[in-house]
């Protein structure tokens, strides 16, 4: 019974080593949100790091991201690149312009798709493991934000006079 159980915790800790260096690519920030002027073209850039001891290739996408009420066309931003290569530990940054359309509100928003792929070389094992994540990217259109939630509570705090305790949920 003790093999057995010092066999599985081998085993886990083997995996969890493992499965931790899957994917190391560090995106920052991981949720873009940005603040933009409607009819105004604005630049910036995510900061992509390798943590694995390889060099891989990152390709980016663009998909539509719904949320209720947002346009759903992603041409709004621009991504500089379609592809970088990220050598080991390496820091690099993905350029990105937004042009939002004059007399635009609310939110855009859109999902960038990262799709890694390792780049071994002969002294590397053979097994090779691509990875892909997506993550949401928004921008908000200055003074017409939306808050969609609602007050569920509202309580005054009858010993401290200025405190107050509100419950919000979506509306």
């Amino acid at each position: 019974m003790l093999r057995s159980i010092s066999v599985f915790l081998v085993y886990c800790f083997v995996s969890f080593n493992f499965v931790g260096r899957l994917s190391a690519l560090e995106i920052e920030p991981l949720i873009g949100m940005i603040h933009v002027e409607a009819g105004e073209d604005s630049t910036g850039s995510i900061t992509l790091i390798n943590e694995k001891n390889i060099p891989v290739v990152v390709d980016f996408l663009l998909r539509d991201f719904r949320l209720s009420g947002s346009p759903t066309d992603h041409k709004w931003v621009e991504l500089a690149n379609d592809s970088l290569q990220i050598e080991s530990k390496q820091k690099i940054s993905l350029n990105y312009t937004t042009s939002i359309p004059e007399g635009a509100t609310g939110e855009y928003s859109v999902r960038i798709r990262y799709h890694e792929k390792p780049q071994l070389s002969s002294s590397e094992p053979a097994l090779s493991i691509k990875t892909a994540v997506s993550v949401p990217f928004y921008a908000v259109v200055s003074d017409t934000e939306r808050y969609n939630c609602k007050v569920e509570s509202f309580q005054m705090n009858h010993e401290l006079a200025n405190e107050a305790v509100i419950i919000f949920g979506n509306a």
